[in-house]
């Protein structure tokens, strides 16, 4: 029977590790199919007992440093199941090992100060006990590393985390409370220690619980998000069509406009002629696109932000200095990357409290041959982001697809508050390859 337990138990600091690692690394960075992948953490964790098996008689010293080294050894294997940096690898099989050291230190302690009279238990219900009480208060010590490990990463709702961190809580409370004597008899004794392992197990089974409502949760907010980029990507693909046809309707209609004036001009009708250009010049400014860059996406765009800002009041500066083949970016993605910075700047400085709100937009080619797009605008500070959900969800996503495009052709993108404004810069080389234009 105590062997049964004591695999059971085995099988509980496996399912603590994968968490551990998952939390760390996250599922999607996994390498190897699943069958695989537990297949090597059960040959870990028998690794681990055959070396306790042998070092049982070495002196307490050498068995702790013993098993301290497999474990460590075999801790660092497994995180080569994940594609990761060598300083996460180092870093998990390190703090693992000294969470596994604080957890056993801060049971026995609460042991001690809680219920003293656990220590007088026979050594092996003694060994058990102690070392499931140590597994849950791993548990907890990992949840809390992995919860400040994702901080910038994910965002928990609140009750979420309080229902992660309540169960290992109250399991520790009933382990450490319940009377030892009148449940540790010979009768009673082999029960205890199964509705300890039980609760222990019962960790691993709410922590899956709750992820997975949580990733469930996570995929209705992603797909949601993904609906509105592609109401976005429409919206930015009517406002180009729309630019290309008023350019075009104002091409035709010049030839109409010539003759017109033409005839005026015959018959000496100056001040019909004055106001008939006065007219055309009022219509070719409201619909004519103010910027001329020779690329349609960046005039385009840039030119309904000139008209944005007059409306919304605030200040907006652009400088495109290169040539439209100079781009190495397709127009698809070029639309998608200049609309989502643009939008992402409307909405922020639409919620500024600066009373000198602005955005600075810039288009170049480096010194080192790279297209760079510079932008930088005021916002909410930090800190009062928060208060808008909605707005960090979708301006993240925006984010992610434009960083996903800028990595395409081999770029990279920085963003970063600076007090109260944002700043982003995407840089990507020019390669001799041919334009997608």
């Amino acid at each position: 029977m105590y062997y049964a337990i004591e695999a059971l138990t085995y099988l509980f600091d496996m399912g603590i590790i994968i968490i551990y690692m998952n939390g760390i690394f996250h599922k999607e960075n996994r390498r190897t199919a699943y069958p695989l992948y537990i297949a090597c953490f059960l040959i870990m964790e028998v690794l681990i007992y055959v070396n306790q098996v042998l070092c049982t008689g070495l002196p307490s010293k050498q068995f702790t440093i013993a098993t301290s080294t497999v474990s460590l050894l075999t801790t660092f294997a497994l995180t080569f199941l994940y594609r990761t940096r060598l300083s996460n690898r180092i870093f998990v099989s390190i703090s693992f090992q000294i969470l596994a050291l604080l957890g056993e230190s801060f049971f026995l302690f609460l042991v001690k100060i809680i219920n003293p009279a656990v220590i007088d238990l026979p050594l092996r219900q003694l060994s058990i006990l102690m070392n499931l009480g140590s597994k849950i208060m791993l548990f907890l010590l990992i949840l809390v590393v992995i919860f400040f490990w994702n901080r910038h990463i994910k965002y928990h709702d609140y009750k979420y985390n309080l229902l992660l961190f309540t169960t290992p809580v109250l399991s520790l409370v009933i382990t450490l409370c319940i009377p030892v004597r009148s449940n540790y008899q010979s009768n009673n004794a082999y029960y205890m220690i199964i509705a300890y392992l039980a609760i222990a197990l019962l960790n691993i089974l709410n922590y899956c619980l709750l992820d997975n409502c949580f990733k469930m949760e996570q995929i209705k907010d992603e797909n949601l998000s993904m609906r509105r980029q592609i109401d976005f990507q429409q919206e930015k693909y009517f406002q180009l069509g729309t630019a290309y046809k008023k350019t075009r309707s104002i091409v035709h209609d010049m030839k109409n406009h010539y003759f017109a004036i033409s005839e005026m001009l015959k018959k000496q009708q100056t001040e019909q002629l004055d106001a008939y250009l006065h007219s055309a010049i009022n219509d070719i400014e409201a619909n004519y696109i103010s910027v001329n860059s020779g690329n349609l996406v960046l005039d385009a765009f840039i030119s309904s932000f000139e008209m944005l800002a007059k409306e919304k009041q605030f200040a907006f500066s652009q400088k495109i200095t290169l040539q439209p083949t100079q781009i190495p970016v397709s127009d698809y993605d070029l639309c998608t990357i200049v609309g989502n910075m643009l939008d992402n700047a409307s909405e922020a400085v639409c919620k500024s409290r600066n009373p000198n709100r602005y955005v600075h937009f810039n288009v170049c080619i480096s010194e080192n041959n790279t297209f760079v797009i510079h932008m930088r605008n005021t916002c909410l500070p930090e800190d009062q982001i928060k208060k808008y959900p909605d707005h960090r969800m979708d301006h993240g996503y925006g984010l992610a697809n434009i960083k996903i495009i800028t990595e395409k052709y081999h770029g990279y993108m920085r963003s970063q508050y600076i007090e109260d404004s944002f700043e982003t810069m995407i840089v990507i080389p020019i390669l001799n390859r041919k334009r997608y234009f």
